[in-house]
């Protein structure tokens, strides 16, 4: 009568928190995924909202893109952002503007690089 022999209900219990664990991972990996589409979805709208009202053709979205930059690219990428940027505060002086909101409170609201070279046209 010697050998251990693991008493059933701890083997039972063991396998449901196993079970337990994996359904808990799986539903985090669903809420991830679903949090992502939910993001990128809102991304898009708003970038489709933002076209309507100011009238532009297209409106480039980018939902995280992780990558490296070649170092002979990262010039034009630098360029390529302060652009989109530069697109961004120029939609959104637009829609304040249609708005109807106060200059002063369109100065407040972007940056300041944008503000001076807005004047000095």
């Amino acid at each position: 009568m010697g050998g251990a022999t693991p008493h059933t209900s701890h083997t039972g219990s063991a396998a449901a928190a196993a079970a337990a664990a994996a359904a808990a991972a799986a539903a985090a990996a669903a809420a991830a995924a679903a949090a992502a589409a939910a993001m990128a979805g809102e991304a898009a709208e708003e970038a489709a909202a933002a076209a309507a009202i100011v009238g532009v053709g297209v409106v480039a979205v980018e939902v995280g893109v992780a990558t490296t930059p070649n170092p002979s690219h990262t010039g034009k990428l630098q360029q390529q952002q302060q652009q989109q940027q530069q697109q961004q505060q120029q939609q959104q002086q637009q829609q304040q503007q249609q708005r109807g909101c106060h200059p002063r409170e369109i100065a407040a609201s972007v940056s300041v690089s944008c503000f001076i070279s807005r004047n000095s046209i």
